[in-house]
């Protein structure tokens, strides 16, 4: 069972802190299964590391291998210097990012982790936040 904390997002409720590392898996699998379009889900730490998750089986990576760990670390950087605006602008709820290759969800989860999402750049990424939901308890 995964425990999540509700936070209000532009008017939406946003669940977001995962307590259980133990389900981590199946939220990288469920995301996963939703959509082919699906390219990689994963969990990283605090130090960029992916720690659960990774690429669809059948898809192929469009960054050489040797680039995936500065990837990472560019996602955890990038989110760092949106939560030191969190004061201000209020609790960060997920990054989208939309490239002309690829798209990317990215969303803060308990103990400094982050759930990264990479999809083909036409699929809608609103799907990920009701998955989480459906894992947690209030």
């Amino acid at each position: 069972m995964i425990l999540v904390r509700k936070v209000k997002h532009a008017g939406v409720n946003v669940y977001m802190d995962i307590l259980s590392p133990c389900n981590l898996k199946d939220i990288c699998n469920t995301i996963m299964n939703m959509d082919p379009r699906v390219r990689f889900v994963g969990v990283l730490d605090k130090d960029a590391k992916l720690i659960e998750g990774g690429m669809r089986k059948e898809v192929s990576p469009l960054l050489p291998a040797d680039k995936d760990d500065l990837f990472y670390l560019r996602i955890i950087s990038h989110l760092k210097e949106l939560k030191d605006l969190a004061s201000t602008l209020g609790d960060l709820g997920y990054g989208f990012i939309k490239m002309a290759k690829i798209s990317f969800v990215y969303l803060s989860l308990k103990d400094s982790r982050t759930l990264l999402v990479s999809m083909e750049p036409d699929v809608d990424p609103s799907f990920i936040i009701p998955t989480i939901r459906n894992y947690m308890v209030e």
